[in-house]
């Protein structure tokens, strides 16, 4: 498919993902299911392929963003949130 990003869409041709959210050194990754949001550390070389989920160790910033994304109500699926 031309232009097609795997990730981006699911079976059906449905958005596998609602939001990506930078935040600080995080990148949160929001699946559209609404099953739990996975979050990396892009702070450190190895976190850069997003291989390691850290969202159980840095529950505070999970709920921060998640409470961000309440009050926000964004319009675009890449976000940049304020420190």
């Amino acid at each position: 498919m031309v232009g097609h990003r795997p990730g981006f869409l699911g079976p059906g041709d449905e958005p596998q993902w609602k939001y990506f959210v930078r935040y600080r050194n995080f990148k949160a990754v929001v699946p559209a299911d609404g099953s739990r949001m996975a979050l990396y550390n892009m702070a450190y070389r190895n976190q850069v392929n997003e291989q390691n989920d850290v969202a159980e160790d840095y529950a505070e910033e999970v709920a921060r963003i998640e409470k961000w994304l309440i009050e926000t109500e964004p319009t675009s699926i890449f976000l940049s949130m304020p420190n």
